[in-house]
């Protein structure tokens, strides 16, 4: 098996099922579809039986990013895992483009591929590592909506590049990456201490910790409905979960390498 896809379901059955239709049909390696469905009421078992190559685990509850992809993980055979949303499709063969770059580049740790909204529009993905008052010019702050094109927010999201060609950067988003299955492994997976969001920040500085490379390629495309299973787990989660990590653990830990 080449490549394990891990998708985390919460509450996404319709674009799940875009989004596994589109790796069916633009896939050109030996791939598996392992689906961690965080939702229990969501029954996905009409998907396992329309394609043989798809498994489904559902969780009795919802255990969040980082806990459902390392299960994920840890049932992958595959060489590479393609970390994958489910509000993501694709119509071109992305995961050979990443692979055949892996495979030409020994120090690529994570490769991801640019995004784009459905209609077309680019979607920012790829992030420095945070300072403090990055924490205040996030893409989604109350200050960049004010103020899209301040020079804080743009040097945070690399908007002060143009980016053309395939390149290092400090991290990528979760919502599609793919690593190799014994690297990933090397460094334990995702931290389970995050719920939601900035696990896949965590990730891209321990793999260069280790002297891997985060790579960009914006000339390989997915599309992104951008925020469908976050919108769909309420405002108490996203309290619950994403506050304390935004005020105390990302403090403690990324940030904490730049002081």
């Amino acid at each position: 098996m080449k490549v394990s896809f891990v998708v985390i379901n919460y509450k996404t059955r319709k674009e799940l099922e875009h989004c596994i239709r589109s790796i069916h049909e633009n896939s050109s390696q030996p791939y598996e579809v392992i689906v961690i469905n965080n939702s229990p009421t969501e029954d996905l078992n009409h998907l396992a039986a329309a394609y043989p190559n798809v498994k489904i685990v559902t969780n009795s509850r919802n255990m969040g990013f980082a806990c459902a992809a390392n299960l994920g993980a840890s049932l992958a055979s595959g060489e590479y895992i393609f970390f994958l949303n489910p509000d993501t499709y694709f119509d071109s063969d992305v995961v050979g483009q990443l692979v055949k770059f892996v495979e030409a580049h020994p120090d690529a740790g994570i490769v991801a591929p640019g995004m784009k909204f459905p209609s077309g529009r680019p979607q920012p993905t790829v992030r420095r590592f945070p300072k403090y008052h990055y924490l205040l010019f996030g893409r989604g702050s109350i200050f960049t909506r004010v103020f899209p094109n301040n020079p804080i927010t743009r040097t945070f999201l690399y908007q002060d590049m143009r980016i053309q060609s395939p390149v290092p950067v400090d991290s990528v988003s979760g919502a599609a990456m793919l690593v190799k299955r014994d690297t990933f492994w090397k460094l334990n997976g995702f931290d389970e201490n995050y719920f939601l969001m900035v696990e896949d920040m965590d990730l891209a500085y321990r793999l260069k910790q280790m002297g891997y490379k985060v790579y960009y390629l914006p000339d390989v495309t997915v599309y992104h409905y951008l925020g469908r299973s976050r919108e769909r787990a309420g405002p108490r989660i996203v309290r619950e979960h994403i506050n304390p990590i935004c005020y105390g653990d990302v403090c403690d830990t990324v940030l904490s390498v730049l002081t």
